[in-house]
């Protein structure tokens, strides 16, 4: 993503509003009801992109590049909406951080992992 592209990206993002508690709630019954791939997950994946910028800023520099972080934590965020427990009554996002958080630290891992020299090939040297 080239820094023009990251402009244009945050400044769209920007823009989108935020959605009230009874939005995201429609939105989330129908996410539910018809699975992550249908346009109100999309609708929600756009409404609270803000807060997904805000936590990956977090995990910067440490192996991922930053659409590579945005994929990670927006697979977090479709998790945390079909698994939303409606009897909570609290914001999607409360919810959806501390998944997001554990799908990036997984993902930092995992490649900081991938990227170790095997140590098999270090005694074959």
């Amino acid at each position: 993503m080239t820094n023009e592209q990251l402009d244009e990206f945050l400044a769209e993002i920007g823009r989108m509003p935020l959605l009230t508690h009874e939005e995201e709630l429609v939105l989330l019954k129908a996410v539910q009801e018809n699975g992550v791939e249908c346009d109100e997950m999309k609708l929600l994946e756009k409404a609270n992109m803000r807060f997904v910028v805000s936590l990956i800023n977090q995990y910067q520099n440490r192996g991922l590049t930053f659409e590579e972080l945005i994929n990670v934590a927006t697979a977090g965020l479709r998790m945390a909406a079909e698994h939303y427990d409606f009897d909570a009554d609290n914001k999607f996002i409360a919810n959806a951080v501390g998944l997001m958080r554990k799908q990036l630290e997984q993902a930092i891992a995992e490649k900081a992992a991938s990227d170790e020299p095997n140590n098999n090939e270090l005694e074959n040297d």
